[in-house]
């Protein structure tokens, strides 16, 4: 085999009710990834396409992202709109990032290189099509496309065909013929909210909206950046825009937009609430490795080694009139500053991320061996402070992120 294109998991979440949305269907926002992965000996395909088709009747592709692509294009983060559509922030129009709260999410898209075109929008296909510009070759590596679903109200599952090809010259194919392989899956979808989102929640939220004043069920995360009084203004400075940056695409790579979410930051920190309805089995891996797999490219770019501690738990939660109140918060608050993480990072200068989870979330994600993390690399340890006392769960990485 000299090459083949793979795909990945889909991350997909409901999105309220809009007044241009089609009568009789919900929408939801869908990120999907794909890996064009050829033998480096190998030159790259001429051309390459990865997309899905559905089976559902009435079912609609109402917007895809990248929509074409004919230069280089830089990393940017798009607003789907009130209409389904993408625009980038500073366009202009009645739906524009200012109108009715700046539309329903924020999209982040990384650098493109010609040349992309996307097919199927308006009907039940979407797929990209990359060709090779100037006698080079297509982009390997790793691309991520966006798109908006219009399903039918009361359909709860839809059958997705992936389907991937490519082309070689004769001399690089080395007599083989490529071959376009598809792969069938059924997705589950999300409860969607059947009215606009409560003035309490962002706009974009993937949460159901609760009634007022009530206590939910919710996982949280803490951050902070070791040693960072230590650092001159500049420096404190320019770590805070590092740490901004690194929990948004953190989030992003869980199709999360930081915006929509309830957080408070502290200058070195932050303290994130996710919606209602996360999967607690896939936030969690993906929050570990996307944080590390983060900070180490981060840390590549930068002189200044940016360590990170974080901490993580499920719990009560509720805003109240000066923050939020319930365990959630308080809890990973306090591992957070609990001497075992402190210590594991002072102990290990190598490492460029210190990890504590709490009882919970290890007896329900990891002892059950749920893909992303491996529990073997999690030492149990107590955190103590002030009053509080718990059982939690110790990770630390030089690599920042490499669990299995």
């Amino acid at each position: 085999m000299v090459g083949n294109i793979v795909f990945h998991g889909w991350q997909l979440r409901s999105l309220p009710r809009t007044p241009t949305e089609l009568p009789g269907h919900n929408a939801y926002l869908v990120k999907a990834r794909y890996d064009v992965d050829f033998d480096p000996e190998v030159p790259g395909p001429r051309w390459a396409e990865a997309g899905f088709s559905f089976d559902t009747e009435d079912l609609v592709v109402a917007a895809a992202l990248p929509a074409s692509a004919a230069g280089h294009e830089p990393a940017r983060t798009y607003v789907l709109t009130h209409d389904l559509d993408f625009a980038l922030p500073d366009a202009d129009g009645p739906d524009g990032p200012d109108s009715r709260g700046g539309g329903l999410a924020r999209v982040p898209l990384p650098a493109l290189t010609p040349d992309i075109t996307v097919f199927g929008v308006g009907g039940r296909t979407c797929r990209w099509r990359h060709r090779a510009v100037g006698g080079g070759e297509v982009r390997l590596g790793s691309h991520v496309c966006w798109f908006v679903l219009l399903v039918p109200t009361g359909c709860d599952e839809v059958r997705v065909t992936a389907r991937a090809g490519y082309d070689l010259t004769e001399e690089d194919a080395m007599g083989m013929r490529p071959d376009a392989g598809t792969d069938g899956f059924t997705v589950r979808l999300p409860v969607s909210e059947t009215s606009e989102p409560s003035p309490s929640l962002s706009p974009g939220s993937a949460s159901r909206p609760a009634p007022e004043g009530s206590t939910q069920t919710r996982m949280g995360f803490g951050v902070d950046v070791v040693g960072y009084s230590d650092r001159g203004a500049p420096g404190r400075e320019a770590l805070q825009i590092r740490l901004d940056r690194l929990v948004r695409e953190v989030l992003g790579d869980i199709g999360c937009d930081l915006a929509t979410l309830e957080h408070q930051r502290s200058g070195d920190g932050m303290n994130i609430v996710l919606p209602l309805d996360t999967d607690i089995t896939r936030a969690l891996p993906g929050l570990v490795n996307a944080m590390g797999s983060r900070l180490r490219e981060d840390n590549a770019c930068h002189d200044d080694r940016m360590r990170i501690r974080m901490a993580c738990d499920v719990g009560t939660f509720k805003e109240g009139a000066n923050g939020y109140v319930g365990e959630a918060v308080l809890s990973f608050c306090r591992l957070l500053d609990s001497p075992p993480l402190r210590n594991a990072l002072k102990d290990r200068e190598e490492a460029e991320l210190g990890l504590l989870i709490s009882q919970f979330l290890y007896q329900q994600v990891l002892a059950p061996r749920y893909p992303g993390l491996n529990a073997e690399e999690f030492t149990p340890v107590t955190a103590v402070v002030k009053h509080f006392q718990a059982e939690a769960w110790l990770y630390t990485s030089p690599c920042a992120g490499g669990t299995g």
